[in-house]
């Protein structure tokens, strides 16, 4: 091994037993780590006789992650194109090795590359029409894990209390058969990479058979919250025509549920730190998602500080407190 890179020895060690196991070779590089986006995973990007890989390496110990249930996923997708090819992966030492993509920043998205609306809608097809996937704990079992990670003065905030209650609303369509299919789960600019070509999608802890639109609600979430315009580009290239009003019924009813969720995820992240609550008068002059998003994609804010983690939080619950309830 050249090793320009001073890594922690015992992520050396596993990144050679791993690249052993997986027959890749024998001279390899390891540059420096990537940081593994709001996750707690590591990577490192690696050149293994002359060819380019990333090592992902996660605390198999950790209780907020399910490595076998990942890895199995990850298995399952290999062979549909849209994730980087998967060489090797052990759960029980917290390491999987995958081809790498040198990713081209996703923002603001260049006027001569294909139509992201376009390419994210066929990537998510093809993962929702492919064979069910290993099944794990339904979006909403989760919503309610994090409801019940917060802290007591969190869950008391007016806001999170409504969430916590509303979110029942919608246990019967998140369960319903006959809008389980594959699907990732988590579908953020962070499990995103564009290679300047096609796009991929990346980061499967959350991935399983789960209700579809939650998918879909995702994307509108994080990439055409911004244009009504993209959004139906986004839906009808994902139907492959022009949504049916129950089709669209449906989709409105998970882009709250969508809401409530990252709501929740955000602010348990910020809580976990210590970071106390936000006062009352704050909350209350929040920006509106659009505007606060704006600052996200301007670099003046950033998603990995906690206080701004739970501004975003309260933003979404803000955006739920007025929405009719589910039929």
């Amino acid at each position: 091994m050249n090793q320009p890179y001073n890594i922690p020895i015992a992520h050396q060690h596993l990144i050679e037993a791993a690249i052993r196991a997986a027959n890749l070779g024998d001279v390899w590089t390891v540059k420096a780590g990537l940081g593994g986006g709001l996750s707690t995973s590591v990577l490192y990007p690696l050149v293994v006789e002359g060819r380019h890989y990333v090592a992902r390496i996660t605390d198999p110990d950790d209780p907020h992650n399910n490595l076998a249930h990942e890895y199995a996923v990850m298995h399952a997708v290999n062979q549909l194109g849209i994730a980087p090819h998967l060489y090797y992966a052990d759960a029980s030492a917290g390491i999987a090795i995958s081809d790498f993509v040198a990713g081209q920043p996703l923002f603001p998205w260049q006027e001569d590359r294909p139509p992201l609306p376009h390419l994210l809608a066929d990537a998510v097809r093809t993962l929702h029409d492919s064979p069910a996937l290993p099944k794990s704990h339904s979006i909403f079992e989760k919503a309610q894990t994090i409801f019940g990670w917060l802290p007591e003065p969190f869950r008391q905030q007016s806001l999170v209390a409504e969430a916590g209650t509303r979110m029942n609303e919608f246990a019967t369509l998140i369960h319903d058969p006959a809008y389980l299919r594959p699907g990732h789960g988590d579908l953020n600019p962070g499990n995103l990479l564009f290679d300047g070509a096609r796009l991929w999608l990346i980061d499967w802890a959350a991935a399983g058979q789960e209700n579809y639109y939650f998918d879909l609600a995702c994307c509108t979430n994080f990439f055409f919250h911004a244009s009504a315009a993209a959004e139906m580009a986004f839906l009808q290239r994902y139907f492959t025509r022009r949504p049916t009003a129950e089709e669209m019924a449906i989709y409105h009813r998970m882009r709250i549920f969508c809401a409530i969720y990252y709501g929740l995820m955000f602010l348990y992240m910020s809580s976990a730190t210590g970071t106390p609550l936000l006062p009352a008068t704050e909350i209350d002059q929040l920006p509106t998602h659009a505007a606060f998003m704006q600052l996200v994609g301007r670099g003046q804010v950033r998603l990995d500080q906690p206080q701004e983690q739970q501004r975003l939080g309260f933003i979404y619950l803000q955006q739920i407190a007025g929405m009719a309830t589910v039929q």
